[in-house]
Formats: C-alpha cells, sequence, structure tokens
C-alpha cells in the first residue's frame, strides 16, 4: 500500500517538471491537481477539507473561526512556468457575498514572506456571487520586499479564501464553514485580465427603466419635504431630522457606489423605496408640528472646541458634559448640520519621528540611512514605527526603526521640536495625539542593557531569579532575550519579558512627553494602542492601565473595532476623571450609541470621503466603508447614524448620567493572564481561553439588567473591590498570589466571587498554586471542549457546535433561575468538595456549580462554562444573593428573559433614567417591571409619553426612557 501511494505522487507531481520552457506556449492542463490523487497525496491543508469525485474538480470546505484557511503544497519540485503568463481555475461561489481568493507563489519550499509573489490586488482576487476565473499573473512576479519572483523555478502554491473585507467592524473569518467548486486549473499563454474593480460605477448612473415611475415619486416626495422644511425654518422649528431624507437623495443618486457582483436593479430599489418612505414619514412628523399637534426637540450646536474644558471624564460646555459624534474626514460643510468636526485633535506619529507618509521628509530618514544602530533588530513588524511594505497607503523601502538608538532619540527630538513650533498656541483642537495603534520590538544591544537592568532592578540578586525561572543563569548580563517561538521553554522567563517589553515601551512614550513638554507645556496629550489590550499581542504594545496612571495623557485613546462594547468599557474602568475618545472607529453603526452609554466622551467615525478613487494597492474596504459611496452600508444605516449623531448632541447629559453610573458588578482584567498567553499558540484563531471567555462572559452579562464594569490586578491591590458587590474571573487562569490573597479578603468581608473555570490555577510564573485545596475543592482532571473538529479553544464562531450540557439538582430535576434551565457548553472540571455544597450537578453526577460560603461571602464555583443565556441568569442570582437587585426588570410581553436585550437604570436629576439596547435583527415587544414608584414614562428619543408599560424596540435600535 504504502508503494503504491508512492508511485500516486509520482505520477502527479511528474507533469510539473514536464513544463519545458522549450514547448508551445499552449495552454497547459493541470486537472491532476484536483483529481482525487492529487488531494490525497499533494496538497497540505490548512483549515480546511478537500474532496474530489474527478479529475479536474475539487470541492473545497473552508472552517469558520479561523484567520487562515486554504491549502499548500511545496512538492513541486521546480517547476518551469516561463512559457506562460498566467495561471488560472474557475470557481463556483454558490453565497451571495463575494469573497478573497490569495494564490501564492514563491521560488523557495519554505514561501518565506519576504520571498513570495501574491496575484492579485491588496485584497486578493475578488469573486463574486457564482461563476468566476480567478487569473494569476505570472509576468514580472515579485514579493511585498519587491523580490523578483522566477517562473521558470515555482516551488510553492498556495491557495487561500476568506472573507472580503467589505467594511469596518467586519471579522475576516468565514463565521458558517463555507464550500466552492473549483475546477479547471491550468497555464495559460494569455495574459491575467486586469481584475475588476470592487465598484463599478454610479449606482444610479442609469435608473432600470422599470423603476422610472417609482424614481418620479421619490423626487415629488424630496422637493415636498423641502418644502414644508422651509416654511419650518421661517417659524423657527428645528428641522434637522427632517433635513436628512433630502441630504441622502444626493448621496443615492450622485455618490453611491454599485459592486459588480450587486443586482443593479434590486439595489436601486431598496434606496428608492427607503427614501420615498422617509421623506413621506418626516414630512407628516413636520407637518403635524406645523399644526401644533407635535414638537421637535431642539438639537444644539457644537461649539468651538476652545470653549469645552475637561472634568469628570467628559469634555463640558460650562457645567453641562457635551457628547461628540464626528464622521471622519468631515471638517466643513453641509455635514456638519449633523456630525461635529472630526478636527478633535492634532498631531502625527510623534512617538516615531515620522509617519509612512512623510518619513523621508523628517530627521529620521537621514539618521536611518546614516547610523546602522536605528535600525530595528529581531523584529520584521513595522506597524506605525515606522513602516514596511504593507503599509499600502504608501509604497516605499521599510523603515523600521529602533527607538532605543541615540541617534533615533535625537532625530526624533528635532522633528518633535520642528512639530510643536509649528503648532505653538493651538487652540482649535481638544487634545495633541501622539499616534495609536503602536507596537514595538526590539532585540538590538541598546535593549539588552535596558532588559539586564530591569531585571536587576526587580529581582537584585540572580539566585532569586533563578529560583523562579528554574534556571542557572550567572548573572543578569546573561539573561537571555526570549523569543516567542520559545516562549513554552520557560513561561516564567517569557513573563518576565513580557513585562519589560510594556515597560520598556511605556519608557518611550514618557521620554516622548518630556521632549513635547519642552516646547507645549499645557495641551493635553493622548497616545495609545488600545485594540491591542484585546489581543494575543498585548505584549508588543502599550500597557494601557499604566499609561492611563503615568500622568502623561489628559483623555484616554481609544480605537474599536469589535461588534461588542467591552474596550470602552475596559478604558472607562482606566479613565477616572479622563475624557475616553475614539479617534477612529471601526466598529458598526448600531453600537456607537450604546459605546457612549458605556462610558465613552467622543467618537470619530471612520468614514466619510467626498470623491470616488481607487487604485490596485489599495484595499476594497477603504471605499467600501466610506459612508456616501460604500455599496455595503445601507441608506437606512447612514440615516440612522445621523439621527443618532442628533440625539447624542442633544441628549449628552442623560447619556453621560447612564454612562458614567456606578458598576457593582466587575468583570476581571488580568494583565498576568494576557501576558502568559503564549503567542504561537493563539495565532491560528487569534485568541486564547482567558480572552475567548472574557469577551463571551462579558457580552452575556449584558442581559441581566445589571451595571457590568471591569477592574484589573493593580486596582484590585489599591481596593478597587471595595466598590463592587460582585466579582467575576472568567477563565483567569494565571493570577499573582497577591491578588488571589486581596480577592479571598473581600470575600470574607462580605463579597461575592463567580469563578469560572480554568481560573485561580496558576501564579504569574505559570507555576501551580493552592488556592482550589484551600477552598476545599479537589480538581481531579480537566474535559476538553467536545468540539467537532477537536478544537481546544471556544470561541463564539464554535460555540453552537457545543452539546449542551443541563445542569440538575439534586434528585435529577432541572436546575433552574426563574423557571429556565441551565446549561453549560465548553470544557469541564471534575471537581470533588463536599456534598452540601454542590448547587447543581451534571448528568452524570459530577458537581456543576458549586456554593462556598466564606465568612460574610460567598463564592460560586462553575466547574464548566454556562451557556450565554443561562449565564445571565446565574449572574442575576448571584448578584441577587449579595443583595444586588436591578431597579427595573425587563420581559417579554408574553413573559421570559430577553437574551439580547442590555438594559440598565440610574438615578439623575430627580428621575429615574433607563437605556435598551435590542442587540438582534428583530424586534421586541417588552414588558417594562419598574421596582420604584412613578406617573409616567417618556421616551427620549422621541419625546413621547409611552401608553402603559409596554414598548417595542425595533432591531439594533437603543431606547432612552426616562421615568417621571
Amino acid at each position: 500500500m504504502q508503494k503504491k501511494g508512492s508511485i500516486v505522487l509520482w505520477l502527479v507531481l511528474a507533469a510539473v517538471p514536464a513544463f519545458a520552457a522549450s514547448q508551445p506556449a499552449a495552454t497547459r492542463n493541470l486537472d491532476d491537481w484536483f483529481s482525487p490523487q492529487g488531494v490525497a497525496s499533494l496538497w497540505v491543508r490548512t483549515h480546511c477539507d478537500l474532496e474530489s469525485a474527478e479529475r479536474g474538480v475539487l470541492r473545497a470546505t473552508f472552517w469558520k473561526g479561523y484567520g487562515t484557511t486554504g491549502f499548500e503544497t511545496s512538492q513541486l519540485t521546480a517547476a518551469d512556468w516561463s512559457s506562460w503568463k498566467s495561471f488560472r481555475f474557475d470557481v463556483e461561489n454558490d453565497y451571495d457575498e463575494p469573497f478573497s481568493i490569495y494564490v501564492r507563489l514563491s521560488n523557495r519550499a519554505n514561501h518565506p514572506a519576504a520571498e513570495t509573489y501574491t496575484g492579485g490586488t491588496f485584497d486578493g482576487f475578488v469573486i463574486g456571487p457564482g461563476r468566476s476565473t480567478v487569473e494569476i499573473s505570472l509576468e514580472k512576479m515579485q514579493s511585498p520586499e519587491e523580490h523578483p519572483i522566477d517562473p521558470a523555478r515555482i516551488t510553492y502554491v498556495g491557495v487561500f479564501f476568506r472573507p472580503l473585507f467589505l467594511r469596518d467592524g467586519m471579522e475576516l473569518k468565514f463565521t458558517v464553514d463555507r464550500t466552492f467548486r473549483l475546477s479547471n486549473p491550468r497555464l495559460s499563454p494569455a495574459p491575467a485580465l486586469e481584475q475588476k474593480q470592487p465598484y463599478g460605477d454610479l449606482l444610479f448612473s442609469e435608473t432600470d427603466p422599470a423603476l422610472s415611475i417609482l424614481r418620479g415619486e421619490v423626487e415629488t416626495a424630496i422637493v415636498d419635504l423641502g418644502n414644508i422644511i422651509e416654511r419650518a425654518k421661517g417659524r423657527g422649528i428645528e428641522t434637522s431630522y427632517a433635513e436628512i431624507y433630502p441630504f441622502l437623495s444626493r448621496i443615492a443618486f450622485n455618490s453611491r457606489l454599485a459592486a459588480f457582483w450587486q443586482d443593479r436593479a434590486r439595489e436601486q430599489r431598496k434606496a428608492l423605496e427607503f427614501l420615498l418612505a422617509g421623506a413621506k414619514q418626516a414630512g407628516k412628523d413636520l407637518q403635524g408640528t406645523l399644526d401644533g399637534k407635535a414638537s421637535q426637540p431642539l438639537v444644539p450646536s457644537v461649539p468651538d472646541y476652545a470653549r469645552l474644558s475637561i472634568r469628570d471624564g467628559y469634555f463640558r460646555l460650562g457645567e453641562d458634559p457635551f457628547l461628540l459624534f464626528g464622521m471622519l474626514y468631515n471638517q466643513r460643510g453641509p455635514l456638519l448640520r449633523w456630525f461635529a468636526n472630526s478636527q478633535t485633535d492634532y498631531g502625527t506619529q510623534l512617538i516615531a519621528g515620522g509617519t509612512r507618509h512623510d518619513v523621508e521628509r523628517q530627521p529620521i530618514w537621514d539618521a536611518y540611512h546614516k547610523h546602522p544602530d536605528t535600525h530595528r533588530v529581531g523584529w520584521d513588524h513595522a506597524d506605525h514605527i515606522i513602516r514596511d511594505r504593507s503599509s499600502w497607503e504608501v509604497l516605499g523601502p521599510p523603515v523600521n526603526v529602533c527607538l532605543e538608538s541615540p541617534n533615533s532619540r535625537e532625530a526624533i527630538a528635532k522633528m518633535i521640536e520642528t512639530f510643536e513650533r509649528a503648532h505653538a498656541g493651538d487652540r482649535d483642537h481638544l487634545v495633541q495625539n501622539l499616534g495609536y495603534e503602536y507596537t514595538y520590538v526590539c532585540y538590538c544591544d541598546f535593549t539588552e542593557r535596558l532588559w539586564e537592568d530591569w531585571l536587576r532592578r526587580k529581582y537584585s540578586d540572580i539566585g532569586a531569579a533563578n529560583r523562579i525561572w528554574a534556571t542557572s543563569f550567572a548573572g543578569f548580563d546573561k539573561v537571555s532575550m526570549p523569543r516567542q517561538e520559545n516562549a513554552a521553554a520557560n513561561r516564567a522567563l517569557w513573563f518576565d519579558w513580557a513585562s519589560f517589553n510594556l515597560y520598556r515601551f511605556m519608557e518611550q512614550i514618557r521620554w516622548t512627553r518630556d521632549q513635547i513638554r519642552r516646547w507645549e507645556p499645557e495641551k493635553p496629550l493622548t497616545v495609545g494602542s488600545p485594540f491591542f489590550a484585546f489581543s494575543p499581542s498585548l505584549w508588543t504594545g502599550v500597557d494601557e492601565e499604566e499609561l492611563a496612571d503615568s500622568g502623561i495623557t489628559g483623555v484616554v485613546l481609544e480605537e474599536n473595532y469589535e461588534l461588542d462594547t467591552l474596550m470602552p468599557e475596559y478604558l472607562h474602568a482606566l479613565a477616572g476623571v479622563k475624557p475616553v475618545m475614539d479617534f477612529e472607529y471601526h466598529g458598526v453603526i448600531h453600537q456607537i450609541l450604546p459605546s457612549f452609554l458605556h462610558g465613552d466622551a467622543a467618537i470619530s467615525m471612520w468614514w466619510w470621503n467626498d470623491r470616488k478613487r481607487w487604485t490596485p494597492n489599495e484595499p476594497i474596504n477603504e471605499w467600501a466603508s466610506s459612508f456616501p459611496q460604500s455599496y455595503t452600508i445601507a441608506l437606512q444605516e447612514i440615516a440612522k447614524a445621523m439621527r443618532d449623531a442628533l440625539d447624542i448632541r442633544r441628549l449628552g447629559r442623560e447619556i453621560a448620567a447612564l454612562g458614567s453610573a456606578p458598576r457593582p458588578v466587575a468583570l476581571l482584567y488580568s494583565k498576568t493572564s494576557m501576558l502568559q498567553q503564549l503567542p504561537l499558540q493563539s495565532r491560528a484563531m487569534d485568541s486564547f481561553p482567558y480572552l475567548s471567555e472574557l469577551r463571551r462572559t462579558y457580552n452575556a452579562s449584558q442581559s441581566a439588567g445589571l451595571y457590568v464594569g471591569l477592574t484589573t490586578e493593580k486596582k484590585i491591590l489599591a481596593g478597587d473591590l471595595q466598590q463592587r458587590k460582585v466579582l467575576v474571573l472568567p477563565a483567569v487562569e494565571f493570577v499573582p498570589e497577591r491578588v488571589v490573597a486581596a480577592i479571598l479578603k473581600w470575600v470574607e468581608n462580605g463579597g461575592t466571587l463567580v469563578v469560572c473555570p480554568d481560573s485561580l490555577l496558576a501564579d504569574e510564573y505559570a507555576r501551580p498554586t493552592a488556592t482550589l485545596r484551600s477552598l476545599g475543592l479537589r480538581l481531579t482532571r480537566r474535559e476538553p471542549p467536545r468540539l467537532k473538529r477537536g478544537e481546544l479553544l471556544v470561541t463564539e464562531y464554535n460555540l453552537p457546535d457545543l452539546p449542551r450540557m443541563p445542569l440538575k439538582k439534586t434528585g435529577g430535576k432541572p436546575f433552574t433561575v426563574d423557571g429556565v434551565p441551565l446549561t453549560a457548553a465548553g470544557g469541564r472540571q471534575i471537581i470533588e468538595c463536599r456534598a452540601p455544597e454542590v448547587m447543581a450537578r451534571f448528568e452524570d453526577g459530577a458537581p456543576a456549580a458549586i456554593r462556598l460560603p466564606r465568612s460574610k461571602g460567598t463564592i460560586f464555583w462553575l466547574a464548566a462554562p454556562l451557556d450565554p443565556p443561562s449565564w445571565a441568569l446565574f449572574l442575576s442570582q448571584a448578584a441577587a444573593d449579595s443583595g444586588l437587585k436591578p431597579d427595573l426588570r425587563v420581559v417579554r410581553d408574553t413573559g421570559g428573559a430577553i437574551p439580547e436585550l442590555e438594559y440598565r437604570t440610574v438615578a439623575s436629576g430627580g428621575v429615574r433614567l433607563a437605556y435598551l439596547y435590542n442587540n438582534s435583527d428583530q424586534d421586541l415587544q417588552l414588558a417594562l417591571q419598574p421596582a420604584f414608584p412613578f406617573t409616567r414614562i417618556v421616551d427620549r428619543r422621541k419625546e413621547v409619553q409611552l401608553e402603559g408599560t409596554s414598548l417595542i424596540l425595533t432591531a439594533r435600535e437603543t431606547a432612552i426612557l426616562e421615568f417621571r
């Protein structure tokens, strides 16, 4: 059998070396690649399944939840492709959305990125629904490093699929498994046709004849609305809400684009029907105001930024908070009717001494070419320090700077002086921005000395360090600088290196601040890379907590890409009296208002562009995510963003009161557990157990009706738990023993602790601890999650695949909260404890939930993660056990909890305020059950009184209620 397999492999590969350059340039068929034999012997799979029932046809299924999916081979033995000008294959896409295909070719079997060519544009080769032909040019191939790829020696071929990045807030992972049919691989003598641009032309370059009557109705309705608006303006009535529809009609007819894969007539009809309905309703509402039957709430204008001060977590106009919602890059013109000027800050990449756009004009350019010690060592990722080949906006050679070099610092100091002198006396902006999206690692000689000094300050004695690391270094000058690829070899040493790298970069920021203050003594500063606070790459970025506590910044920088509010909630916890400001929000529109309700003071959203352009070096999503041109952001969503912008400005006092309310429930953000993850183990899914459970637990907590915030290890040691009633540990495996002691002492004084698996198993150096034993628990084994592909990590993508594990009371009846049976989903701990402490068991009798009384407080220990709806119910029960109950309960009008609803209440200014956010695509019919007296409920966004205590909350909308 082994011999037969070898023969098959030889037959598959033998065809490739036979492609001689001397052959006539005819199309060369490669059907063997997609044959059953090729599938069995040729391709190495990466998170995908391949099958072939016939020669030349491949059925490829790409797995959900992975950043890289595809197949590759390095068994081509230097194939000669020089007689052909393009490599092609056909793809059948049965889905409505487009996808990207990345075809990679290299002359080296190990295909290093610097010597590998990727065909297509920045976004790969874009395929729409239906049948497409992928055409990869074989002419003038070169890598991102401009290394030529010889078509006569093709040794490696890779084919990778992923979603096309069509808009911000979108994951570049398949959310469900996707299957494509690939066929007819071939080499062609014909040049590859230029790839279709991501969009065609204007959506209404020509109106479909069948829609001409509908368009006429829209134009008439817009004219009629315009006349009503003019009459209302003449009487001093607010018209900004009504003006949305005439404005959007101009956008629709003059700026909107159609993608090449879209049904133009269908997209036109959707736009026309929306505009017609919106214009008619806006006219009806405004006419009602003219007739005295309703009122239009006044919207305050955005003041000059010089009039705003910073106090108590917000930008303020006098005593009142003034919330700012801008649209990048909106600085002037009619859009200011709705959005704040996005020029809230001025600055540049001051940490680096230049940007990818202007580095050639800065002192760092000359230093970089004159002094070798200014070059980064051992780390190829320039990010914003300063430029690498993947910097799509700018084509140019890499400039990967070492920040420790005295020559680098001299150049950066010169750049800062020039910049600050040019901006002296600036009063038009709220804050000076030192830059963001920073990460930094270097292994130079300067770093080695800094590392040695840092270790000496921490340990004093090398013997103490050796005992923790289980090493035998002769001195601190002999301690190597760990690399991410060998982090697992010594996790204690890796933790110190990761901590040092955060410290080292913080010192660079502190040094930059000092240079700025030589020339600009007063302007508030901001800087950071908060995205990495929720990334396995935290160790390469900025320690946001240390930055917030350092005194360097006056405004906390945010840049949220996610589809939740975890980042603003975390930064709110760190900020104290500083405003949290998202300078480049990359999430979705319906999360804008919830972000303010979780503590944001200002947001500038990516983005609004005034003109269409596209170059092959530019990512498709840069224009698909620009509001006027976008074919992926519906007009309805743009209208929502405009209405939300007005409401955020109008209801700033109420939103700030809701967003700044105390958080009696806290989840632990553990920097220790973030740094103790192993970088290479987290690469496939860009996550790891603690990070995945933190996000899952946080999002599931939102429907409990409780204010849920975050705390940190540093804050716990400083006494932060005194203001909390409940603390949740979401798979916090690594916790310093001092922090554990502080938590347990707080519990003994009356706190309620909820422990999710697998928490409190080791200290910061990954050494097992005796915490469970001290609580009378014995962990006998850990069972991994039963996922169909054997994954060890549960994520939002594979969570639905997990079998549910019902929780049972002693005696076998379901364990319920509010009559709802609870279930677990994921890996579980098999734990032994005293029988009276067991609250619930699994079906096999093993403890599932344990209640441990501890002096005045309580510990709830879960042996498996609860599924999201069950978690919210369990958290509510644990909070009630601590004496914490929501002032408002919201259920379906037919009864029952609503996992997709987030809601909170707060007392403010003599009234009760509440917000309710429908985080689903379905309208919800709600019944409000307040636990406080009131006479009426006013919907502050609509400024109408509710009839009774029922409310219909439309999909993805947020209501703000006032109980009077």
